[in-house]
């Protein structure tokens, strides 16, 4: 099937900037009025203006493709280019048909044309053009044994030999190799195969730039010289097979699609995907030396969407440091393999640590980079979370619920920004604050209580005795034993809910345990007896006071450890409790059982 030739750009894909190259699209900018550049052009004998079809371009460095102006010549060979702005242009004049494309002045080439100043405002003439009839460079190209042409695709280029950075004209390869560049000058030109392969298919390994002759540096090329207008110069090429990088990435392993591996040798380069095992082959490198770069987050459509370098071959963070693949006589190297998790055995990704629960407070282990200045940003279920950019954040109740990830940044070589993302931890929970109720006396019973936590939440307890997990201790109450005397007394509540965090929070302490007897009563209970109150046996130090009761009710004054019983306790039973106080400890107040009526 015949291929339409066309004009392409060499290293602009882009449709827009491929059309404005094509037809001469003006600059949005470009204003109705302004000043002006201006000419008369001419053809050679039998060949009309109106059938060439020739229009006049003016460009300025920077927006190159794109025309900031363009007029079509009349009949008469007269143009205006009008509205352009001051600067500093060049002028093309292209024609459709018959006749050879040129720079003012009389220049193959943007890159040797001639410039022009404009002020504000200021009419430019004499701009003119004797444009000559076309030349042509014919020619046919040899694929590699084995190429599958049917998707490979390939243009040639002409370049001037005085410029390098713009083509003069190009023509695309058909199926069968041949080729055709026409709207030539008379000049020396270097011509350039520029080849895309789109079916991926493993047998297809040609060198995507290289320059007639064998070379791959403008500078190295062989020239091809064209001698006279409406002439043609004929050119055979067999296109060169490539250098071949493979390899297997490990470690991280997102879709195939999303890892990036690039053979980097100055202006050559290559590139490859990974497959679903990680493998990859990067064909058609030119000889020379080689650095192998790891990038992550590749996108489908062939740009990366968000360029994260990992590492260079082997274990490197830049490239001056990277390892060198010597390709300059080998057709290939194999066993360039990486495993993304880490570099010199520390994690590339960064990962996030600490308590992720309400109140608690979490870092950034931002993984291994160079030695580079690091930032951080937090997200909360994705999106940033306001003014959070230090290594750690103390979690607001704000974000209960919620994920919680880091990203950190650096801007490492060549002025080239990554970004790395941790894993999200699970849903942020929150936490409340024990609360332990009952005497800290041995004997007695001791309740924990959670608090507020998020709705749902399960628990677990774990009682300690002055920081030491007490044995078997696992459920919300405690009995208070002997082993327990003297220690302060603290409950562990952990929470769990699915999805969620787990979450532990402590009680404050107990007073410590406080070693108590029930008193007792010596004496006879008969008016005019005395009684004796017997504290029985404390924590060492106690400290004690008492109040007698008769039949209950308090006896004022009563406060000794001994009772002279009067005619008013008669027929009345008798007790005392004691009150024992020690710094650092539970007060307690214990009760005697009751005498009999007092006689």
């Amino acid at each position: 099937m015949k291929r339409v030739t066309r004009v392409r750009a060499i290293a602009i894909a882009a449709v827009a900037i491929l059309l404005g190259s094509m037809f001469g699209f003006v600059s949005p900018a470009t204003a109705a009025t302004g000043a002006s550049i201006s000419g008369t052009v001419s053809a050679p004998v039998g060949i009309s203006l109106a059938e060439a079809d020739v229009e006049v371009r003016a460009y300025t460095e920077a927006d190159y493709p794109w025309a900031a102006g363009r007029s079509k010549v009349a009949a008469d060979g007269t143009y205006t280019i009008a509205g352009l702005e001051p600067g500093t242009y060049k002028v093309s004049f292209v024609a459709r048909n018959h006749l050879a494309w040129e720079w003012w002045n009389d220049k193959t080439a943007m890159g040797e044309a001639s410039t022009i100043a404009l002020t504000a405002g200021q009419t430019r003439a004499g701009i003119n053009a004797a444009l000559v009839r076309e030349a042509r460079i014919t020619g046919k190209i040899t694929y590699p044994a084995g190429t599958d042409t049917a998707d490979v695709f390939t243009t040639a280029y002409a370049y001037s030999v005085v410029d390098s950075a713009h083509y003069a004209a190009s023509g695309d390869v058909e199926e069968d190799g041949s080729f055709e560049i026409s709207a030539l000058r008379p000049g020396v030109y270097k011509i350039l195969y520029s080849t895309h392969d789109y079916s991926d298919r493993a047998n297809n390994n040609i060198v995507q730039t290289q320059w007639h002759g064998g070379a791959y540096d403008f500078s190295s090329a062989a020239t091809v010289t064209v001698t006279a207008p409406g002439g043609s110069t004929a050119l055979t090429h067999t296109l060169s097979s490539g250098r071949v990088i493979s390899g297997t990435i490990t470690g991280i392993r997102p879709p195939a699609s999303y890892l990036r591996v690039g053979a980097h040798n100055g202006e050559n380069e290559g590139y490859a995907s990974t497959d679903a095992r990680g493998n990859y082959t990067i064909r058609g490198l030119v000889p020379g030396k080689y650095t192998v770069s790891f990038d992550l987050n590749y996108g489908t459509n062939g740009e990366t969407s968000s360029s994260e370098r990992r590492e260079w071959w082997q274990d490197k963070h830049s490239q001056p440091t990277a390892t060198i693949i010597d390709l300059t006589s080998a057709a290939s190297r194999t066993g360039v393999d990486a495993d993304l998790d880490t570099i010199a055995g520390k994690p590339t990704a960064p990962s996030v640590t600490g308590t992720p629960v309400v109140g608690g407070t979490v870092k950034a282990s931002p993984g291994a980079w160079p030695n580079v200045e690091l930032s951080y940003r937090w997200l909360a279920d994705g999106t940033p979370v306001p003014r959070a950019t230090a290594a750690t954040l103390k979690i607001p109740g704000s974000l209960a619920g919620k994920r919680v990830s880091v990203e950190v940044f650096a801007m490492t070589e060549a002025n080239f920004w990554q970004v790395r993302s941790s894993a999200t931890t699970e849903r942020i929970l929150t936490v409340g604050s024990p609360a332990v109720s009952g005497a800290a006396a041995v004997g007695a019973t001791l309740l924990v209580k959670p608090g507020a936590w998020t709705s749902g939440t399960r628990f677990t307890y774990q009682w300690y005795a002055a920081g030491k997990a007490i044995k078997g201790a696992t459920k919300s109450t405690l009995v208070l034993g002997t082993t327990h005397a003297g220690t302060a007394i603290t409950a562990k509540v952990t929470g769990t809910k699915s999805g969620f965090t787990t979450g532990a929070a402590t009680s404050k302490a107990t007073l410590k345990v406080a070693r108590t007897a029930t008193p007792t009563i010596s004496g006879t209970a008969s008016v005019g007896k005395r009684l004796t109150a017997k504290p029985g046996t404390w924590t060492s130090g106690s400290r004690f006071s008492y109040q007698w009761y008769a039949s209950g009710k308090a006896i004022v004054g009563a406060t000794k450890s001994t009772l002279t019983l009067t005619k008013s306790h008669k027929a009345k039973t008798i007790t005392v409790k004691v009150t024992g106080t020690k710094s650092g400890y539970t007060t307690v107040a214990k009760t005697s059982a009751k005498t009999r009526a007092v006689r």
